[in-house]
């Protein structure tokens, strides 16, 4: 167990919707880390008090509760986040209310940014389970900045925010994919290849996440504003870094049911880069578009591919 410093040197973040009972898993998986310099602040944007009430339960002065007064949405939940923050803090860490670190988290992360002075952000790999608590498969990190979402999981030093100006855009749904554009342009960041952080497929809970909360009656407006904000990066980084981008947003619009405007999207990702995989979708918007968003089917993909891998 490494020592308590008087001064608190990371802040983590945790926005929560209506999810007491998970949020506790979460804040639970903070108190145990090998690394004990931390405070917890929770950031609950519900309308009821079940989530104060479990909370309660919790007696540690490092974990801050704020009840928003005015409902804030997933984005400006963590900005605010942030901006509570402890004066003090350097580094900046976000924590999904359905999501666990593994104890080793902080203090390896917070080591290497204590040692590598020139890199703003880091993560790492992590186990992917269904809410029952089977390993559906294990997320590496991608290696391309065009990819990189930074948000559940990475740790950031506080300047990114103060010093550079860079905040979530709430106007966006893909809004820690935007973040992690206007981070990696700026600033160096790192991967960890190792498995310290538990990430779980729970079904979307509208309110608990910005980019899973879209419904089948979202507009393609919201969706594809993020491309429409980033298609000169994505164009700059050439017609493999745009093709994906396209891929993005053509299963995000499949996903709330806006196939006909999906497809076109997908169509568009194989002229640019004709990839196998992304014809395989195109096809799937048209002979099976209700296999979008399906969570079953994902975890059969997965163990498709890791038998694949296997073998």
């Amino acid at each position: 167990m490494m020592e308590q410093h008087e001064k608190i040197l990371v802040s983590v973040i945790i926005p929560t919707y209506n999810r007491p009972k998970l949020v506790l898993r979460a804040i639970s998986s903070v108190l145990n880390q090998t690394y004990q310099n931390f405070e917890v602040v929770v950031m609950d944007d519900s309308r009821n008090e079940d989530t104060a009430n479990a909370i309660g339960s919790v007696k540690d002065s490092r974990v801050r509760y704020t009840h928003n007064l005015v409902r804030l949405d997933f984005c400006e939940n963590k900005n605010q986040g942030v901006k509570s923050a402890d004066h003090a803090s350097e580094y900046i860490t976000f924590l999904d209310d359905d999501d666990e670190y593994l104890p080793m988290f902080l203090e390896k992360t917070v080591d290497f940014l204590d040692k590598h002075k020139d890199v703003f952000a880091v993560t790492t790999y992590a186990e992917f389970k269904t809410q029952d608590g089977e390993l559906i498969n294990i997320y590496p990190c991608e290696c391309e900045s065009w990819k990189v979402t930074m948000g559940n999981g990475w740790v950031l030093r506080k300047s990114v925010f103060f010093a550079d100006n860079i905040w979530y855009d709430k106007s966006l749904m893909s809004e820690d994919l935007d973040f992690g554009i206007a981070v990696a342009q700026k600033h160096k960041w790192k991967c960890l290849p190792e498995v310290l952080r538990v990430y779980y497929g729970y079904p979307a809970v509208k309110g608990a996440s910005h980019s899973t909360s879209f419904t089948k009656s979202t507009p393609t407006a919201e969706v594809t504003r993020f491309l429409e904000k980033n298609f000169e990066f994505y164009k700059r980084s050439g017609p493999e870094a745009l093709a994906w981008a396209h891929f993005l947003m053509g299963k995000m619009l499949c996903r709330a049911n806006q196939i006909k405007e999906g497809r076109q999207y997908l169509k568009k990702a194989f002229y640019y880069d004709r990839r196998i995989v992304y014809l395989f979708y195109y096809l799937l918007s048209v002979f099976s578009p209700w296999s979008f968003g399906n969570m079953r089917l994902a975890i059969l993909k997965n163990k498709f591919k890791n038998k694949i891998k296997s073998l």
